[in-house]
Protein backbone atom coordinates (compact mmCIF):
# COMPACT_ATOMS: atom_id res chain seq x y z
CA UNK A 1 0.00 0.00 0.00
CA UNK A 2 1.36 3.38 -1.01
CA UNK A 3 -0.01 6.66 1.18
CA UNK A 4 -0.89 8.63 -1.62
CA UNK A 5 -0.31 12.33 -1.56
CA UNK A 6 -1.34 13.66 -5.35
CA UNK A 7 -3.40 12.31 -7.89
CA UNK A 8 -2.30 13.49 -11.10
CA UNK A 9 -5.46 12.59 -13.26
CA UNK A 10 -3.79 12.20 -17.04
CA UNK A 11 -4.83 11.44 -20.04
CA UNK A 12 -3.70 11.75 -24.27
CA UNK A 13 -4.90 11.54 -27.23
CA UNK A 14 -2.84 10.73 -30.06
CA UNK A 15 -2.62 9.39 -33.76
CA UNK A 16 -4.52 6.25 -33.29
CA UNK A 17 -5.62 3.27 -30.88
CA UNK A 18 -2.88 0.40 -30.00
CA UNK A 19 -4.17 -1.21 -33.26
CA UNK A 20 -2.77 1.14 -35.39
CA UNK A 21 0.93 -0.18 -34.63
CA UNK A 22 2.68 3.11 -34.06
CA UNK A 23 0.64 5.36 -32.02
CA UNK A 24 2.37 8.86 -31.10
CA UNK A 25 0.59 11.68 -28.88
CA UNK A 26 -0.73 14.75 -30.01
CA UNK A 27 -2.31 16.23 -26.85
CA UNK A 28 -1.25 15.26 -23.49
CA UNK A 29 -3.11 16.63 -19.98
CA UNK A 30 -2.10 16.37 -16.40
CA UNK A 31 -4.71 17.87 -13.69
CA UNK A 32 -2.98 17.02 -9.89
CA UNK A 33 -5.42 16.82 -7.04
CA UNK A 34 -4.77 16.63 -3.45
CA UNK A 35 -5.82 13.20 -2.32
CA UNK A 36 -7.55 14.36 0.36
CA UNK A 37 -9.69 16.98 -1.70
CA UNK A 38 -11.15 13.81 -3.38
CA UNK A 39 -13.24 12.85 0.01
CA UNK A 40 -14.70 16.57 -0.03
CA UNK A 41 -15.88 17.15 -3.66
CA UNK A 42 -16.99 13.44 -2.95
CA UNK A 43 -19.56 15.17 -0.32
CA UNK A 44 -20.03 17.51 -2.55
CA UNK A 45 -21.28 15.47 -5.72
CA UNK A 46 -23.91 13.96 -3.36
CA UNK A 47 -25.42 16.78 -2.42
CA UNK A 48 -25.33 18.21 -5.91
CA UNK A 49 -26.82 14.83 -7.08
CA UNK A 50 -29.63 15.03 -4.69
CA UNK A 51 -31.09 18.13 -6.67
CA UNK A 52 -30.51 16.66 -10.19
CA UNK A 53 -34.19 17.78 -11.31
CA UNK A 54 -32.22 21.54 -10.86
CA UNK A 55 -31.91 22.70 -15.57
CA UNK A 56 -28.59 24.10 -15.04
CA UNK A 57 -27.62 20.32 -13.08
CA UNK A 58 -24.56 19.71 -16.06
CA UNK A 59 -23.35 22.89 -15.50
CA UNK A 60 -23.26 22.79 -11.31
CA UNK A 61 -22.07 19.13 -11.53
CA UNK A 62 -18.99 20.24 -13.87
CA UNK A 63 -18.15 23.10 -11.87
CA UNK A 64 -17.59 21.06 -8.88
CA UNK A 65 -14.22 20.87 -8.76
CA UNK A 66 -11.54 21.28 -5.82
CA UNK A 67 -10.25 24.74 -5.22
CA UNK A 68 -6.50 23.71 -5.44
CA UNK A 69 -5.41 22.27 -9.17
CA UNK A 70 -2.28 22.30 -10.43
CA UNK A 71 -2.84 22.06 -14.59
CA UNK A 72 -0.50 21.27 -17.52
CA UNK A 73 -1.73 20.69 -21.15
CA UNK A 74 0.33 20.80 -24.02
CA UNK A 75 -0.16 19.83 -28.18
CA UNK A 76 2.63 18.12 -29.67
CA UNK A 77 3.26 17.51 -33.51
CA UNK A 78 3.22 14.03 -32.96
CA UNK A 79 5.82 12.83 -36.39
CA UNK A 80 2.84 11.12 -38.33
CA UNK A 81 -0.45 11.31 -40.20
CA UNK A 82 -3.53 11.46 -37.85
CA UNK A 83 -6.23 9.53 -39.94
CA UNK A 84 -9.38 11.80 -40.74
CA UNK A 85 -11.54 9.47 -38.30
CA UNK A 86 -8.97 10.29 -35.30
CA UNK A 87 -9.74 13.97 -36.30
CA UNK A 88 -13.54 13.57 -36.43
CA UNK A 89 -13.06 12.44 -32.62
CA UNK A 90 -10.25 14.98 -31.18
CA UNK A 91 -10.35 17.97 -33.40
CA UNK A 92 -6.70 17.68 -33.71
CA UNK A 93 -5.04 16.97 -37.33
CA UNK A 94 -1.58 17.54 -38.79
CA UNK A 95 -2.52 21.17 -39.97
CA UNK A 96 -3.55 22.47 -36.56
CA UNK A 97 -0.74 21.05 -35.08
CA UNK A 98 1.43 22.17 -37.43
CA UNK A 99 3.78 24.94 -35.33
CA UNK A 100 3.84 22.68 -31.97
CA UNK A 101 6.94 21.26 -31.48
CA UNK A 102 7.11 17.59 -31.31
CA UNK A 103 7.45 14.97 -28.23
CA UNK A 104 11.14 15.69 -27.33
CA UNK A 105 13.37 15.85 -23.96
CA UNK A 106 12.50 19.43 -23.52
CA UNK A 107 8.54 17.82 -23.62
CA UNK A 108 9.94 15.28 -20.79
CA UNK A 109 11.55 17.53 -18.45
CA UNK A 110 8.63 20.02 -18.40
CA UNK A 111 6.69 16.83 -17.66
CA UNK A 112 9.22 15.92 -14.86
CA UNK A 113 9.20 19.48 -13.23
CA UNK A 114 5.72 19.34 -12.97
CA UNK A 115 5.47 16.71 -10.97
CA UNK A 116 8.23 17.03 -9.14
CA UNK A 117 6.87 20.32 -7.38
CA UNK A 118 3.86 18.30 -5.92
CA UNK A 119 3.20 17.01 -2.82
CA UNK A 120 4.66 13.01 -3.10
CA UNK A 121 3.98 10.22 -3.39
CA UNK A 122 2.40 10.91 -6.52
CA UNK A 123 0.07 9.29 -8.41
CA UNK A 124 -0.92 9.45 -12.22
CA UNK A 125 -4.53 8.17 -12.97
CA UNK A 126 -5.27 7.34 -16.39
CA UNK A 127 -8.71 5.29 -17.94
CA UNK A 128 -7.31 2.34 -19.56
CA UNK A 129 -3.81 3.55 -18.66
CA UNK A 130 -2.66 0.15 -18.30
CA UNK A 131 -3.52 -0.86 -21.75
CA UNK A 132 -2.64 2.64 -23.63
CA UNK A 133 -1.94 5.70 -21.70
CA UNK A 134 1.03 4.50 -19.70
CA UNK A 135 2.90 2.61 -22.57
CA UNK A 136 1.87 5.22 -24.89
CA UNK A 137 3.88 7.69 -22.34
CA UNK A 138 6.51 5.04 -21.77
CA UNK A 139 7.15 5.24 -25.74
CA UNK A 140 7.38 8.29 -25.99
CA UNK A 141 9.77 9.08 -23.31
CA UNK A 142 12.18 6.60 -24.27
CA UNK A 143 12.26 7.70 -27.76
CA UNK A 144 13.06 10.89 -25.89
CA UNK A 145 15.86 9.67 -23.75
CA UNK A 146 14.49 10.48 -20.77
CA UNK A 147 12.98 9.03 -17.87
CA UNK A 148 9.60 9.86 -15.76
CA UNK A 149 10.71 10.24 -12.39
CA UNK A 150 11.31 7.03 -10.54
CA UNK A 151 8.39 7.34 -7.30
CA UNK A 152 5.65 7.72 -9.47
CA UNK A 153 2.86 5.24 -9.46
CA UNK A 154 -0.19 4.83 -11.87
CA UNK A 155 -3.46 3.74 -10.85
CA UNK A 156 -5.68 2.46 -14.35
CA UNK A 157 -9.44 3.56 -13.22
CA UNK A 158 -10.87 1.73 -15.40
CA UNK A 159 -9.77 -1.08 -14.17
CA UNK A 160 -10.55 0.19 -10.58
CA UNK A 161 -14.19 0.48 -11.57
CA UNK A 162 -14.64 -2.34 -12.58
CA UNK A 163 -13.45 -4.47 -9.44
CA UNK A 164 -15.35 -1.57 -7.40
CA UNK A 165 -18.51 -2.29 -8.91
CA UNK A 166 -18.09 -6.13 -8.84
CA UNK A 167 -17.25 -6.15 -4.62
CA UNK A 168 -20.07 -3.62 -3.72
CA UNK A 169 -23.72 -2.66 -4.47
CA UNK A 170 -23.60 0.25 -2.31
CA UNK A 171 -20.81 2.71 -3.07
CA UNK A 172 -22.67 5.77 -3.55
CA UNK A 173 -25.97 7.19 -3.27
CA UNK A 174 -27.64 5.80 -6.51
CA UNK A 175 -28.41 8.40 -8.72
CA UNK A 176 -31.55 6.51 -9.32
CA UNK A 177 -33.61 7.16 -5.92
CA UNK A 178 -36.04 4.70 -6.38
CA UNK A 179 -33.20 1.89 -6.56
CA UNK A 180 -31.32 1.65 -3.86
CA UNK A 181 -28.42 -1.11 -5.55
CA UNK A 182 -25.70 0.34 -7.02
CA UNK A 183 -25.94 -1.56 -10.38
CA UNK A 184 -22.83 -1.57 -12.86
CA UNK A 185 -22.97 0.52 -15.81
CA UNK A 186 -23.61 -1.31 -19.28
CA UNK A 187 -20.24 -0.04 -20.13
CA UNK A 188 -17.31 0.93 -18.40
CA UNK A 189 -16.38 3.85 -21.25
CA UNK A 190 -15.72 7.41 -19.28
CA UNK A 191 -18.64 8.81 -20.39
CA UNK A 192 -20.85 5.67 -19.53
CA UNK A 193 -19.50 5.35 -16.28
CA UNK A 194 -19.76 9.33 -15.43
CA UNK A 195 -23.49 9.34 -16.73
CA UNK A 196 -23.88 6.77 -14.54
CA UNK A 197 -22.30 7.62 -11.34
CA UNK A 198 -23.38 12.06 -11.71
CA UNK A 199 -26.35 11.60 -13.74
CA UNK A 200 -25.33 13.28 -17.01
CA UNK A 201 -22.60 12.62 -19.75
CA UNK A 202 -19.73 15.27 -19.88
CA UNK A 203 -20.58 18.26 -22.20
CA UNK A 204 -17.04 17.74 -23.92
CA UNK A 205 -15.24 14.55 -24.59
CA UNK A 206 -11.26 13.32 -26.53
CA UNK A 207 -10.20 16.87 -25.21
CA UNK A 208 -6.87 15.49 -22.79
CA UNK A 209 -7.65 18.34 -20.28
CA UNK A 210 -11.57 17.56 -20.52
CA UNK A 211 -11.42 13.81 -19.84
CA UNK A 212 -8.93 14.55 -17.10
CA UNK A 213 -11.64 16.66 -15.46
CA UNK A 214 -14.11 14.13 -16.34
CA UNK A 215 -12.72 11.45 -14.59
CA UNK A 216 -11.39 13.87 -11.47
CA UNK A 217 -15.46 14.07 -11.00
CA UNK A 218 -16.50 10.06 -11.82
CA UNK A 219 -14.03 9.11 -9.30
CA UNK A 220 -14.97 11.55 -6.91
CA UNK A 221 -18.14 10.13 -7.02
CA UNK A 222 -16.86 6.95 -5.97
CA UNK A 223 -15.31 8.17 -2.40
CA UNK A 224 -13.17 6.73 -0.18
CA UNK A 225 -13.84 3.36 -1.73
CA UNK A 226 -11.51 4.54 -4.87
CA UNK A 227 -9.03 6.15 -3.16
CA UNK A 228 -8.67 3.14 -0.66
CA UNK A 229 -8.25 0.91 -4.36
CA UNK A 230 -5.93 3.16 -5.41
CA UNK A 231 -3.31 3.06 -2.47
CA UNK A 232 -3.66 -0.84 -2.64
CA UNK A 233 -3.89 -1.33 -6.00
CA UNK A 234 -1.41 1.03 -7.76
CA UNK A 235 2.35 0.03 -9.36
CA UNK A 236 5.54 1.78 -10.80
CA UNK A 237 5.54 3.96 -13.81
CA UNK A 238 8.94 1.96 -14.26
CA UNK A 239 7.59 -1.15 -14.42
CA UNK A 240 5.35 -0.54 -17.50
CA UNK A 241 6.76 -2.00 -20.79
CA UNK A 242 6.75 1.10 -24.07
CA UNK A 243 3.59 0.00 -26.39
CA UNK A 244 6.33 0.18 -29.26
CA UNK A 245 10.24 0.59 -29.07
Amino acid sequence: MINIKTLVYFDLEATGLKSSGRPRISEIAFVAVNFEDIGELHLQIQNQIRNKNNQDFLFQIESLLPRVLNKLTLCVYPMATIMPEVTDITGLDNYNLTSQTRFDANTGDLLNTFLARLPNPVCLVAHNGNAYDFPLLKAEMKKASIHLGSEIVCADSYIGMKALFQNSIELIETVDTDNKRRQPPQSFSLENVHKHLLGCKPSRSHGAEADCLALLRTTAALGKEWLDWGENNSKLFSEYKAIWV
